[in-house]
């Protein structure tokens, strides 16, 4: 009967199971990354910062892995701790939002050049509207 019983379990390796985990984290960080760098809305320095905050919450969530005991814990800590914390750090963004805020604000900075302009009273009237 002994025999029978070892038939039906043998051990798992943990160790196998966490280097698992942390293949499927860095797929999920190569997509994210992936993802930010598609994203017209961001500058390269803004795409360049969430690459390196997507890096170190990989690095961050790789040591969780190291240390759970378990591999319910790996799970856990592979799933809603890494994948869900990797792909909470970029949200994709609206470029024609970016394009309107850059031509209100380049609209004020007309306005504004317009308005020192007028104001100024060294030029003569043929000077200000030119």
């Amino acid at each position: 009967m002994k025999k029978q019983s070892k038939a039906v379990h043998n051990n798992g390796d943990l160790e196998a199971v966490k280097t698992a985990a942390k293949a499927a984290l860095a797929q999920a960080v190569e997509a994210e990354k992936n993802e930010i760098n598609a994203d017209n809305s961001l500058t390269s320095a803004e795409k360049a910062d969430k690459v390196k905050a997507v890096e170190a919450k990989k690095t961050e969530e790789e040591a969780k892995i190291a240390a759970a005991e378990n591999a319910d814990k790996v799970a856990e800590a592979k799933k809603q701790q890494g994948e869900e914390a990797v792909k909470a750090v970029h949200n994709n963004g609206d470029l024609e939002a970016v394009k309107t805020a850059a031509k209100a604000a380049l609209a004020q900075a007309v306005e504004a050049e317009k308005n020192e302009i007028n104001a100024d009273n060294s030029l003569t009237s043929a000077e200000k509207s030119r």
